[in-house]
């Protein structure tokens, strides 16, 4: 089976949306977990980098110091009820359903690290009951996957595709902390006083932004 056959079977379970609606504080909670997600993400991501990849001395000060913000953040976003939409489209509610399924599902096979393996001394355990318990949830995951694209109009193939092309750039002899550092593959970010610089050569110096070149 190809991942675009894949995505045409899993489909055959999607809906086009709820069969009741959602309520304004059902918007909310999930716009809130959703949030909530997005900056345990935003964390783990900032780890992967630093502890795994190398790309900048980080350590337990540093992790601790994060924490404290992470707390910090995670209760403003849940006292934040003013920025969730109060409305969705079917669309919409479905790719934000899909979303926390995926989520959620993440979360499964995290447990499932943490269930069967990272303990001294003790290796992943992969006997049959466990490579079942991985196959479910990582198709779970999958499933939700597919789902998402689906909702957006993406291909499967089409993902994975510009992927593994970036991966060949980013990475063209194979991972090293070096090219994770470069990401040659991603524009550099330009700052403010960048930005505002290249508006004014774009006006071919017609007009002059007071502070920039000078």
């Amino acid at each position: 089976m190809n991942s675009n056959e894949y995505q045409n079977l899993a489909a055959r379970t999607l809906i086009d949306g709820p069969e009741q609606p959602l309520s304004v504080d059902e918007v909310v909670m999930l716009a809130t977990a959703l949030a909530l997600h997005a900056r345990l993400g935003a964390f783990t991501e900032k780890l992967k980098k630093n502890v795994l990849h190398r790309h900048q001395q980080y350590d337990v000060a540093d992790f601790l110091d994060d924490i404290g913000d992470l707390e910090v953040d995670l209760t403003a976003i849940c006292e934040d009820k003013a920025s969730a939409p109060s409305y969705l489209s079917d669309r919409d509610t479905m790719t934000l359903w899909n979303a926390i399924g995926l989520l959620g599902e993440s979360s499964e096979v995290a447990q499932l690290l943490l269930n069967y393996g990272l303990e001294p001394g003790r290796e992943l355990e992969i006997y049959p009951d466990a490579r079942k318990e991985w196959t479910k949830e990582l198709g779970d995951v999958a499933w939700y996957h597919a789902a998402i694209a689906t909702k957006l109009g993406l291909q499967m193939s089409d993902i994975q595709e510009a992927n593994i092309d970036k991966l060949k750039k980013r990475f063209p002899k194979g991972f090293t902390t070096e090219d994770s550092v470069a990401r040659v593959d991603v524009e550099p970010t330009k700052d403010l006083t960048q930005i505002l610089g290249q508006a004014q050569q774009d006006l071919a110096g017609r007009v002059r932004i007071e502070g920039v070149g000078e």
